[in-house]
């Protein structure tokens, strides 16, 4: 497989990986400009920028890039006695681009009913990528949920176990019932999702809350947002999506979410 194969592949799975790419080199090195090489977030390596000792110190450094989410240029002095270290002999110098292929946000829809298919709207707008999950086909298809990264017909649980939920998702539980929102928040608060969101009246939100409390989550009940969404006078389904979708922006951009006009105010 050929390394742009390969990170096509990985964004198709919508997976962080560093492309490397050899951008200079001065005098004796294992390669020439332009050779690259595809590191992941767990280590592993598509091609090749030489091999040894420099290629072993790139690929130490990519796997911290990608825990910060930066990309960066490098020079390396490939002479055992310079300040690098790098314990060859070569005697050459070679500059490193390592550039960081970020995951897209993927916002996961629990339920195919009014509310997330009118959020699915607005995700559509603004061209993030979204998974649907319904156990009934005439709920999530590809006639109503059209530009679906992904639509998955099973049970909640068991859609949400097909998934490897990382802190680039954003849920919206709003399922069919009482019970099963309650057994796919059971399932998610253990993810690195950045948001979880649950739809409901005060009344089911409390006793959801005191379940999941009592199953040994009272830790992670500050994750939810529940009732879900921005207080902006929300009625229609439509409108709810809105204030929800603010919402998960809010979050996702580390926001305030207040008036740009009281912001303003504050500052003065």
């Amino acid at each position: 497989m050929s390394i742009f194969k390969k990170a096509f592949e990985l964004e198709e799975k919508n997976e962080t990986f560093v492309l490397v790419t050899l951008i200079e080199t001065d005098g004796s090195t294992p390669r020439n400009d332009s050779a690259k090489m595809i590191v992941t977030k767990e280590g592993n390596t598509y091609g090749t920028i030489g091999g040894g000792a420099l290629e072993h110190v790139v690929l130490k450094e990519s796997i911290r890039c990608i825990t910060k989410g930066q990309s960066k240029i490098l020079e390396y002095n490939l002479n055992s006695k310079d300040r690098d270290d790098l314990n060859m002999i070569c005697g050459g110098k070679a500059k490193v681009y390592i550039d960081v292929i970020n995951s897209e946000p993927i916002i996961l829809l629990l339920g195919g009913g009014h509310i997330n298919y009118s959020i699915s709207k607005y995700v559509d707008i603004l061209n993030y990528k979204y998974i649907i999950v319904d156990n009934l086909k005439e709920m999530a298809n590809e006639e109503r949920f059209p530009k679906a990264y992904k639509i998955i017909n099973k049970e909640f649980v068991e859609g949400i176990n097909d998934l490897d939920i990382n802190n680039q998702y954003s849920i919206v539980v709003a399922t069919r019932g009482h019970e099963k929102d309650y057994e796919c928040m059971k399932n998610i608060l253990s993810s690195d999702a950045r948001y979880i969101g649950m739809i409901g009246s005060k009344k089911k939100t409390k006793e959801t809350l005191n379940r999941l409390k009592e199953d040994g989550f009272a830790e992670k009940l500050k994750m939810i947002h529940a009732p879900i969404g921005l207080d902006i006078g929300s009625e229609t389904p439509e409108e709810i999506a809105v204030s929800i979708i603010a919402e998960i922006m809010k979050i996702k951009n580390k926001a305030s979410g207040k008036s740009l006009k009281d912001l303003m105010e504050d500052k003065e």
